[in-house]
């Protein structure tokens, strides 16, 4: 129901209202018992009348007052909202060097900081792969941070995860695709969640990541 509306239906409300009280009223004097008797009765008609259209006033507003916070809450959430996304990418070009560069990041691309920052592990079974995430407590806006990794429950340092990807493609455990899943919540306490595919192209020895989906959970 819009502002527009909601107006007009508590005019229709009190007016009714109105039309009711002297319905009542005109009713109570029609009775055929003392003057005294029908002044009671009548006001008692008209309360319980205005009783009623108050009822019905205080719902209208109530709801009103809800949507107007709703919109309030939104307009402020977007402000603060975050998006964290997943980049594993390929740093060097495989035409001109041969030596593999990658870079494994959590990177908030949304306009607020993002909390609790989880990643669901990275699993292929067929290829022998379970890497783990560490979970990063804030993640800036526009900031990233270096993935800390953990494989078959060893933590791999900066210097050799790189060394780990190329003995999966030397081993061909390097799957084509995996996909990874992260979850985070905005400073109002909304969680969201987005999910990547990893991309790895065996030819060209091209690593990459793309965004698949963003939402509020």
């Amino acid at each position: 129901m819009t502002k527009q509306s909601s107006f007009w239906f508590a005019v229709a409300a009190v007016a009714l209202g109105v039309l009711l009280a002297v319905a009542a009223v005109l009713y109570g004097f029609g009775l055929s018992d003392t003057n005294g008797q029908k002044l009671v009765s009548s006001a008692t008609a008209v309360a319980a009348v205005v009783g009623f259209v108050g009822l019905l006033v205080l719902v209208v507003y109530t709801r009103e007052t809800f949507l107007l916070r709703k919109v309030a809450e939104e307009q402020n959430e977007s402000t603060i909202r975050p998006i964290v996304r997943l980049d594993f990418h390929s740093t060097n070009d495989a035409s001109t060097d041969p030596t593999l560069g990658l870079v494994f990041r959590l990177e908030n691309v949304g306009s607020g900081p993002a909390l609790k920052v989880s990643v669901q592990p990275i699993v292929s079974l067929g290829h022998d792969i379970d890497i783990k995430i560490l979970e990063e407590s804030l993640i800036e806006s526009k900031c990233s941070v270096p993935c800390r990794m953990v494989q078959g429950g060893s933590y791999i340092p900066g210097k050799d995860r790189t060394l780990y990807f190329v003995g999966l493609d030397i081993q061909n455990k390097f799957p084509e695709s995996l996909p990874a899943t992260i979850e985070f919540h905005s400073l109002s306490g909304r969680r969201y969640r987005t999910t990547h595919e990893i991309l790895w192209d065996k030819r060209e020895k091209i690593l990459r990541t793309e965004l698949r989906s963003y939402e509020a959970v």
